[in-house]
């Protein structure tokens, strides 16, 4: 069952992203260790991440941005204006990520980013989905 108002988990999240790359028949059976090493090896990850913890806006819009070849373009926030100028949690050495995934309406998101805040499941099927469409 898909639950789309349910916090989605890293580890969940990063198996998803996977899956919606290389095909659902590729994950079925990977432990999650085996997922994370994966992401890190493609670059998707650079962050140590607590598997069973809740995703947050951050990191889901790294790895997103990450997995579309765009982290060298987001590294240069300073080109970047910031689109939730009210929001206090954008930390501004990260701000290219963000830029750049709200300009590709990959983020379902109002007035605020809240970096910190957890996604629900329907929100990363959302952003995957609008990712692999670019």
């Amino acid at each position: 069952q898909f639950k789309p108002d349910e916090t989605i988990t890293n580890i969940v999240f990063l198996r998803a992203m996977l899956g919606a790359v290389d095909g659902v028949w590729s994950i079925t059976d990977r432990e999650d260790d085996k997922v994370i090493s994966d992401c890190v090896a493609r670059g998707w990850l650079k962050e140590k991440v607590e598997p069973q913890a809740a995703l947050t806006r951050q990191l889901m819009t790294e790895v997103v941005i990450r997995g579309m070849g765009l982290e060298k373009a987001a590294r240069y926030g300073s080109l970047y204006k910031n689109p939730f100028p009210d929001d206090p949690t954008i930390d501004e050495s990260k701000l290219g990520y963000i830029a750049l995934a709200n300009g590709m309406k990959l983020l379902h998101v109002d007035k605020e980013f809240k970096a910190d805040q957890g996604v629900t499941r329907g929100e990363a099927a959302y952003t995957i989905v609008r990712g692999l469409k670019i």
